[in-house]
């Protein structure tokens, strides 16, 4: 009787330790998803506001002169610093992740968080007085 009962116990602790090491691989699986997932999310708001960058631009290239707006650039995405430079024709948005660069018409001045002005006066355009 002594012996059957150390056999299930033992039999019981073997299955218990089976499923929890189950879990655990399960939980190791679930958080390198967890992290990709969370990588996409970031570049995704990066690609925005990138794109929604790049269309002010271009907007105030396509229209005549005398084109003048104001868009807001925010401080952070997602709760998160990320970085922005304009370089010659380049916009490139930088998180601690990942990076979304994009080509944009050249024009003089530079984007920045933070409220930006964008002008278009004797067909050129100009962003914060550039």
């Amino acid at each position: 009787m002594t012996a059957r009962k150390a056999q299930s116990s033992f039999e019981f602790v073997l299955l218990v330790g089976a499923a929890f090491a189950a879990a655990i691989i399960f939980l190791f699986a679930s958080a390198d998803d967890m992290k990709d997932l969370i990588y996409k999310r970031e570049h995704l708001f990066l690609k925005e506001q990138g794109d929604r960058i790049a269309q002010e631009i271009s907007l105030a290239v396509r229209v005549e002169d005398g084109y003048r707006r104001s868009f807001l650039v925010p401080e952070k995405i997602d709760n998160k610093e990320y970085g922005i430079v304009m370089s010659n024709r380049t916009l490139t948005l930088t998180s601690d992740h990942t990076t979304y660069i994009l080509r944009v018409p050249r024009i003089e001045g530079s984007v920045a968080k933070g409220w930006n002005n964008i002008t278009r006066e004797d067909g050129t355009v100009r962003l914060n007085n550039g």
